[in-house]
């Protein structure tokens, strides 16, 4: 019978709602005292089933609304999940090399383009070049963004579009750039652009990690069995800890590694601090059989 009920459509159920109301008050109103057996039997089993269509209906509404929440909240998930695909979080890496020459992260910009095309032919994360564009009509300082071959969008004006022009005209820095939004609905896409210098043209100096016996804080375990898993060439981060005459040194993860001499923490706040570095495993000493010695090299972002 509830399933019955609840396969009825909505005009249907006030249809038979109003019929058992009509019966219902038919007999109250003409046979006041009850009439026959037949009648009084009537009204009970319609008043009966009136109550139970009644439960039905409470009953329905309430799997309605379920329904309609748990729509909602895909919805929400749906959404959430084209943010995703929308948005990609990619930021430049500090090292890259090319054709055998280290360069290392000077300006890092993230950018909408304007007029983008072509969304079928490139995806998040895809590589991106420049084109500089003398002849447009517009704007002789029009730089176009490619993925492979096929123009994606134009960058608007500002400091990175002058960066580029920069680079394309006489080799300024090295570029590498990624598509990190691409909303295909909208017509709308982005991307990360990084500039970067050689590395041999970069103020820097060598320092040995030392006190690696102490003990993580937070882990307990010695900093020097995190360490060990470490490589020439591995990037490390350095901040200030209240304990430290120097600098921590932590992988990035954020595990601690050892320190820096309270001398060379000197030097790095003479680079502008913690947040204008980057540093890196610069060699790995095997000399003494009991215990490795690391050393990091510190370079100046600018």
């Amino acid at each position: 019978m509830k399933e019955w009920y609840f396969n009825l459509d909505n005009d249907k159920k006030k249809l038979l709602h109003g019929a058992m109301i009509i019966i219902w008050f038919f007999i109250i109103v003409f046979f006041p005292d009850g009439g026959n057996t037949f009648l009084s039997l009537l009204w009970l089993t319609v008043t009966l089933f009136e109550i139970m269509f009644i439960i039905y209906h409470v009953q329905y509404n309430k799997n309605e609304q379920a329904k309609s929440n748990n729509e909602a909240k895909n919805f929400i998930v749906n959404k959430e999940e084209i943010k995703i695909e929308v948005n990609a979080n990619i930021y430049c890496s500090d090292f890259i090399d090319v054709e055998n020459e280290e360069y290392l992260l000077k300006y890092s910009y993230k950018q909408n383009l304007c007029f983008c095309e072509n969304f079928d032919s490139f995806q998040l994360r895809n590589a991106v070049s420049f084109k500089l564009e003398p002849d447009n009509q517009y704007d002789p300082n029009t730089v176009a963004v490619y993925v492979d071959n096929k123009k994606i969008g134009l960058m608007y004006k500002g400091d990175a579009r002058e960066i580029v022009i920069s680079c394309l005209k006489r080799n300024k820095y090295q570029i590498e750039a990624y598509v990190n939004y691409r909303d295909e609905e909208n017509q709308k896409s982005g991307i990360v652009i990084g500039f970067y210098s050689k590395l041999s043209d970069r103020e820097s100096f060598e320092t040995s990690i030392i006190k690696t016996s102490k003990r993580d804080e937070l882990t307990d375990e010695k900093r020097y069995e995190r360490l060990e898993l470490m490589s020439e060439g591995d990037v490390v981060e350095l901040e200030e800890s209240y304990d430290v005459d120097g600098l921590l040194v932590i992988d990035e993860g954020g595990y601690e590694l050892g320190e820096i001499s309270e001398s060379a923490a000197e030097k790095v706040e003479n680079f502008g601090g913690v947040d204008n570095i980057v540093a890196r495993i610069s060699e790995i000493n095997d000399e003494d059989y009991d215990k490795l010695k690391f050393k990091i090299r510190i370079y100046c972002k600018k």
